[in-house]
């Protein structure tokens, strides 16, 4: 018995011990008031900065010529965000602008409306975009540059 009690005070005080010894003192973090975030900046990709004309457009993969009220389509971007654009025979004038990946050009119009067109496309000479509609129906287009 004598034998079990002094296994049992042993273990007792061994853990004791253990527990009892200190650790090293985690290292406060130092207090660094936060700087107010800059504005995000606007980004607009130089490339696009042109008038650009339709050429053609693609639906369910097929190729097609402008239509007749299509003749004078296309859409011109201005390095200092304006935007002008005619679509199915409709001008619009607005803001444009990229997301960060300059993948998704983004256009606020005057009377309110916004579109999103994904480039797929861009060189010096070649635009291609696609944009979906409110009927989820998405065209590609490709545009040339537009010869003053």
């Amino acid at each position: 018995m004598k034998n079990i009690i002094t296994t049992i005070v042993a273990a007792l005080f061994v853990t004791a011990t253990y527990f009892a010894q200190e650790k090293a003192p985690t290292p406060k973090a130092e207090y660094k008031p936060k700087q107010a975030a800059a504005p995000a900046p606007v980004l607009r990709d130089e490339a696009l900065c042109k008038a650009w004309k339709l050429i053609s457009y693609e639906r369910f993969s097929v190729v097609n010529t402008p239509e007749e009220n299509q003749k004078q389509d296309g859409v011109t971007y201005m390095a200092d965000g304006t935007v002008f654009l005619t679509m199915d025979g409709v001008a619009k004038t607005g803001t444009w602008s990229n997301d960060k990946t300059r993948v998704w050009v983004n256009m606020v119009f005057d009377n309110g409306e916004k579109y999103k067109f994904k480039i797929v496309t861009l060189t010096a000479d070649q635009f291609e975009y696609i944009y979906q509609d409110k009927e989820l129906m998405s065209t590609k287009y490709t545009c040339g540059v537009q010869k003053k």
